[in-house]
């Protein structure tokens, strides 16, 4: 029974990444100013991310169309720090690593993600996020502003104020 679940919480989101790919593909095909050697990059950043990533891609592509988090997660005398087992902890997980594949940046000055002296703790100012080089690519070709509004809401709670 246990498997079942985990292999479900693991289908379902690959299963929804489906037509996105199958996006990415069609709208690749018909476009003169993407080459092998980009097709090739596309397809496989494309592969290697999460739904939830390329959800997260979407949430920072239109960041002035939310109320996200202006500071960060760093803690402080008023405020713990995240735990980074929790769900927002997995949320700034996959941030992170949409950061270190350059997809993801601050903006504003700001360096919006950095990590501090101890390795997992990750800080991260939602409101100053930026999607950059070829992290716009999939926003486009993918075609995620239709992605289920429900989908990018559960993100968007956990990273506004």
């Amino acid at each position: 029974m246990l498997a079942q679940l985990v292999q479900v919480a693991q289908r379902e989101p690959e299963e929804r990444k489906l037509r996105l790919i199958a996006n990415l593909y069609a709208n690749i095909a018909f476009r003169d100013d993407v080459d092998r050697a980009m097709a090739r990059l596309f397809v496989r950043t494309a592969e290697q991310l999460s739904y939830r990533q390329l959800c997260l891609v979407s949430v920072f592509m239109n960041r002035a169309a939310y109320h996200l988090r202006t500071n960060d997660y760093s803690g402080g005398e008023e405020q713990p720090a995240i735990d980074t087992v929790s769900s927002l902890g997995g949320v700034l997980e996959e941030a992170y690593d949409l950061f270190t594949r350059c997809l993801l940046d601050g903006t504003d000055g700001a360096m919006g993600l950095r990590l501090d002296s101890h390795p997992t703790l990750i800080y991260i100012c939602p409101a100053k996020m930026k999607v950059q080089g070829t992290g716009s690519w999939p926003y486009t070709l993918m075609e995620l502003v239709a992605l289920p509004r429900p989908d990018l809401d559960d993100l968007v709670a956990l990273l506004s104020e």
